[in-house]
């Protein structure tokens, strides 16, 4: 093992990282696809104001320090990562975290727990954008870049919470680009 003080890539993005918790209390709405978390049309196609949260529940407005409390049912909940893209709370994640969810919840590198709003889905592409409904003082985004120039055999750096568990650090190699996988079931993976 080799000690070096120059910051590793980990240390530049984790504290853009975030747990992004996929809530199902049957009081709340569930999210299915697009036209549930996205704001209306104008009839001019564009999309409208929002009326309010997508997702709206009693105790949304008091964001907790804490994680999920060991009441919560976890075996109902998804557990996903997120990373931060723009310093206001907006955050990027996977729309199969969110998707049947009936509250989002976002846990920052702080602690802090803030329900958040989906605002945009890619379902093509397994993308949901969300905003949390409170953040940090001292939040940054990610600085992103293109992987247009990305190439098997690149070396590369994920940061996450794989199982729930994190954040976790994983170097690896590209091993491949452009593929897709689907469970016997048909799901794509």
């Amino acid at each position: 093992s080799r000690a070096s003080s120059k910051p590793g890539v980990s240390s530049l993005v984790i504290g853009s990282v975030v747990r992004v918790i996929g809530m199902n209390d049957p009081k709340d709405k569930p999210v299915r696809d697009a036209k549930d978390v996205l704001p209306p049309k104008k009839p001019d196609g564009k999309p409208g104001a929002k009326e309010g949260p997508a997702k709206e529940s009693p105790s949304s407005e008091s964001p907790a320090k804490s994680g999920p409390t060991p009441d919560e049912d976890d075996d109902k909940n998804t557990v996903g990562t997120g990373v931060v893209i723009i310093d206001n709370g907006t955050i990027l994640t996977n729309l199969h975290v969110v998707l049947g969810a009936r509250r989002v919840k976002v846990e920052f590198a702080d602690g802090l727990v803030a329900d958040a709003d989906v605002i945009g889905t890619q379902p093509e592409h397994d993308l949901a954008v969300l905003r949390a409904r409170k953040i940090p003082d001292d939040l940054k985004a990610a600085t992103m870049r293109s992987t247009e120039d990305l190439r098997p055999g690149d070396r590369v750096t994920a940061v996450g919470f794989p199982f729930g568990i994190g954040p976790s650090v994983s170097n690896g190699v590209v091993s491949g680009l452009k593929r897709e996988f689907r469970s016997p079931q048909g799901r794509r993976l």
